[in-house]
């Protein structure tokens, strides 16, 4: 998949704020595709540091994600206001419509179906740990159609 690739490079010339808020800043600020790239591509390092190892960020190299339950829940939140985040840019924050260029559209417009899709599938119990087995799973049952 492409996605994680470009979301890497747009964090790296965005650059990466290592705690910044998951919300939009306060006092009136609006929200901008640089600070969401920064606060997506920091908090996926930090939530998947084998991931950030292998894709040369190496802040975590001595961390493993945590598989607990309340964990799953919390990146299904975070997904959620990634969503919300990327909707209000889109959406021109319920002001007046954001000027963005072509790029930037098309890059949070990326992001925000990622997140849409990690937000609505944690919904569903086997979203992240589809069954696959040698007789079934999405492996079979995708060779049948």
């Amino acid at each position: 998949m492409v996605l994680p690739q470009l979301l890497l490079l747009l964090g790296l010339i965005c650059g990466t704020a290592a705690e910044e808020e998951v919300s939009a800043s306060s006092g009136g600020d609006r929200d901008s595709p640089a600070s969401l790239f920064a606060s997506y591509f920091s908090w996926r390092m930090r939530t998947a540091p084998e991931y950030a190892s292998g894709v040369g960020v190496h802040d975590y190299d001595g961390a493993l994600s945590d598989p607990s339950p309340a964990a799953w829940r919390g990146i299904g939140r975070m997904c959620a206001a990634f969503r919300d985040r990327a909707d209000a840019i889109l959406n021109g924050g319920g002001g007046a419509p954001a000027v963005l260029t072509d790029v930037e559209r098309h890059y949070v417009g990326l992001l925000r179906d990622e997140c849409a899709a990690c937000a609505d599938g944690m919904a569903y119990e086997a979203f992240a740990f589809a069954p696959v087995a040698a007789r079934g799973g999405l492996q079979v049952r995708r060779s049948e159609q």
